[in-house]
């Protein structure tokens, strides 16, 4: 296709009319010049129509290549992202799945730690008590600090002295997990409220110009909607039946 690309001349469009280098550069200023500036305007208009045509003859068998090709990509590209897309979804499953397998080991670790914690605590505080009933006879004092201490030993949190690590995954992926963010309208008035209020940036309601055109277009010179102005732009064209 590029060879035949190179092959391609651009066609020539002599300007027959000439209007550079006539008096009409210099402004219309009798009847013979509009009359001739008119026959001009109307020459160059089907000038511009066979010169559309032309290029447009060029361009067809182009387009239709171009049609089959986009349509070629669109079906394979679609394909790949529908896999691409049900890999992610299971892949994405399954760390999340993992990641919960992994706090819920976490979880029952540190429960284990905390009642072989309370467990040796409870033993501690046995052991000061049958030693302050041992000693409660001769040593009075010491075995009511005993009691004491046991009593408190008791009341007080069991200190976890166990330690765990959170296993992370071994196996190696090359990929990594990505975030992405976008926003998607679900109330149009309180949006446009929010930028009324100056809360968010007027560029968060982008006008639809086509739909405004077409309002223009229909309404004429009774269109009215507040914010928006009227464009209206002339030209000229050959009235119909005139030869």
């Amino acid at each position: 296709m590029l060879k035949a690309l190179e092959a391609l001349q651009k066609p020539a469009f002599p300007d027959l009319l000439n209007y550079t280098n006539s008096s009409l550069v210099a402004g219309i200023e009798n009847e013979e010049q509009g009359r001739e500036a008119a026959e001009m305007l109307a020459g160059y208009k089907v000038l511009k129509k066979e010169t559309v045509e032309t290029y447009d003859e060029m361009l067809s068998p182009l387009n239709k290549r171009r049609s089959v090709i986009l349509d070629w990509k669109r079906t394979d590209v679609g394909n790949i992202e529908a896999v691409i897309a049900n890999l992610t979804g299971r892949l994405l499953a399954y760390q999340t799945a993992q990641e919960e397998a992994r706090e819920q080991a976490a979880a029952t670790a540190l429960a284990q730690a905390q009642d072989e914690a309370n467990a040796k605590r409870q033993v501690e505080v046995d052991e000061l008590r049958e030693n302050a009933d041992v000693v409660s006879g001769s040593h009075p004092t010491e075995a009511l600090a005993m009691q004491q201490e046991a009593a408190a030993l008791e009341k007080a949190p069991a200190p976890i002295v166990k330690t765990f690590d959170d296993v992370e995954p071994t196996t190696a992926s090359p990929l990594t997990t990505v975030t992405t963010y976008s926003a998607e309208v679900r109330d149009i008035m309180l949006l446009a409220l929010a930028v009324l209020e100056d809360k968010v940036s007027p560029l968060a309601l982008q006008p639809n110009q086509t739909w405004l055109n077409q309002q223009a277009r229909s309404m004429k010179d009774a269109f009215k909607i507040d914010g928006v102005e009227l464009i209206k732009t002339q030209s000229l064209r050959r009235k119909s039946g005139v030869a």
